[in-house]
């Protein structure tokens, strides 16, 4: 089967669901967050290990689970990955 997108985007079972969207998303923010290529996920630049943020560290949690090969431990949906990034901020 051939899917068209950009290599890196595409979760492994394809494009068509909310879980592969949440996977194409997470790539995104991995690249914006970590200012690295998506093929180069799950890599961390030395940045985050040596400032040790621990709120940087805990979205890197999210975006790996964003980014699961096995949709089934992925986010089902953009609602779920929101909550935790939701969490994310500030009380």
């Amino acid at each position: 089967m051939t899917y068209l997108g950009t290599e890196g985007y595409i979760a492994p079972e394809g494009p068509g669901t909310p879980a592969a969207d949440v996977f194409s998303l997470g790539k995104v923010l991995y690249e914006a967050a970590m200012g690295k290529d998506r093929l180069q996920f799950p890599d961390l630049p030395t940045t985050v290990f040596e400032n040790a943020d621990p709120l940087l560290l805990r979205f890197n949690e999210i975006i790996v689970k964003a980014c699961e090969v096995n949709p089934q431990a992925r986010y089902k949906s953009a609602a779920q990955m929101h909550e935790d990034l939701v969490a994310l901020q500030p009380k």
